[in-house]
């Protein structure tokens, strides 16, 4: 009987659940969830499966989720599908499992949106002149002599400025204050004779990143006794700057801070200013050297798709695949990839020798105007510009020979099936492409 009583009790709680919520650990689950699971010491647990089991699922439901312990550069996370294909939740280290569909997962993915450019190729760094360690003097400015300083108006050191009400700039060479330069013969204090900043005003291209470094040093007191300077780093538009770190460094030794600054879009000049830490130490002291910079692009069209998942990297209509090489030995991609996922077609290095058209240095897969003629790259292409890329692989829709199928097609409507460019030539096929020349 009390079996039987049971058993009905347990029946009443299925069929009552099935018209309502379902509550695990709570008697109150909430009401907009179907199910409601509650703990304070227990987590729940999805299942756990490799990526190779993960793509063997047999027609997976839109919404599907498991954990996937194999999808990330150094650990797992969590997957869903979209109805197209796998996702992650984007945990450091981890994008999107398999963006271009070759069967190939991010983490070990060389071309991750299969356009023959490998990713270390997409994210191209370009170094910035800086006069990095004030090796360079301009209209016969004298360098300070052995174990000396000088002081050197502003204009003559290329590359820097300071806030110096008399635009001097304090130059010493190895020896002074007990220093040996960080690197090469000679450094700059920041004060000269009150206090001051040292900055660099840089072009640099929106949507870049910018990788910085410099070398600071606390200088001993008039009398030689050991301290420690503190100095604000600052960076951002002109008039609109950042601290973006106060660093303190003791006079026994050099030491090295660096970082990395977004430029905004609609940026084209940032500024770098070293200030002394007023309040802090006295006029003398903050002895700088070595400071290098770094342009990276990682999204230089600001979609929110770093290069490497991006197939039109400027966004102008023209795939990275068809700039990224010469008009005249274009090769097709093809389908067919390795285990590291690099296209056959362009063997282990993938495309090399990028193509700059105007010997800018910026290469035409990221250049918006790769002939410098003025008529942008987008309208040159042909295509009318569309602000909608419904598949998310970085080329608008009506430019995109596949604009529902995401990676499918890397080259969309700039090369057709036949290999042949499609792209505007008013010489007809004599010369390079419109946007080229």
């Amino acid at each position: 009987m009390k079996l039987a009583l049971n058993s009905f009790f347990v029946l009443i709680f299925f069929v009552s659940n099935s018209f309502a919520q379902v509550g695990i650990g709570t008697i109150s689950p909430n009401p907009s969830a179907i199910l409601d699971v509650t703990s304070t010491n227990k987590g729940f647990l999805p299942p756990r499966l490799s990526f190779a089991e993960l793509t063997a699922i047999q027609n997976p439901a839109e919404g599907l989720m498991v954990y996937c312990k194999d999808c990330c550069t150094s650990e797992g996370t969590i997957s869903f599908f979209n109805g197209d294909i796998w996702n992650s939740l984007k945990f450091d280290g981890c994008t999107l499992i398999d963006l271009d569909n070759d069967g190939i997962p991010n983490a070990i993915d060389q071309d991750i949106d299969g356009d023959g450019i490998l990713n270390i190729h997409d994210n191209v760094t370009v170094s910035l002149p800086s006069n990095p360690g004030f090796e360079n003097l301009d209209n016969g400015a004298s360098f300070p002599s052995a174990g000396g300083w000088t002081h050197v108006n502003q204009a003559n050191v290329p590359y820097w400025s300071t806030t110096n009400t008399q635009g001097k700039i304090e130059l010493a060479a190895a020896g002074f204050a007990s220093t040996q330069p960080y690197e090469g013969n000679y450094f700059a204090e920041l004060n000269a004779n009150q206090f001051a900043s040292l900055y660099q005003d840089v072009a640099v291209i929106e949507n870049y990143h910018v990788n910085w470094s410099i070398a600071h040093k606390g200088r001993e007191t008039p009398w030689g006794a050991p301290r420690t300077d503190a100095m604000i780093i600052k960076i951002g538009p002109i008039g609109n700057l950042t601290a973006v770190d106060t660093v303190f460094t003791h006079s026994s030794a050099w030491k090295v801070y660096s970082g990395s600054y977004s430029v905004p879009s609609g940026v084209t000049q940032i500024r770098f200013e070293f200030a002394a830490y007023i309040g802090y130490g006295s006029s003398y002291g903050n002895f700088i050297d070595a400071f290098t910079l770094e342009l990276e692009a990682k999204d230089i069209d600001g979609d929110g798709l770093e290069n490497q998942m991006d197939l039109d990297s400027d966004n102008d209509g023209i795939p990275d695949n068809v700039e990224y090489q010469t008009s005249s030995n274009y090769i097709a991609p093809g389908t067919q990839s390795d285990a590291q996922g690099r296209l056959q077609a362009y063997g282990n290095n993938g495309l090399t020798n990028p193509t700059d058209s105007d010997g800018d240095n910026l290469l035409d897969f990221l250049d918006a105007d790769s002939d410098n003629d003025g008529q942008t790259d987008i309208q040159e292409s042909g295509f009318t510009f569309s602000n909608s890329d419904k598949d998310n692989d970085g080329l608008h829709d009506n430019a995109d020979a596949t604009p529902n199928s995401g990676y499918q097609d890397v080259n969309g409507k700039a090369v057709n099936n036949s290999g042949n460019n499609m792209l505007p030539d008013a010489n007809n096929g004599t010369d390079n492409e419109d946007y080229r020349e």
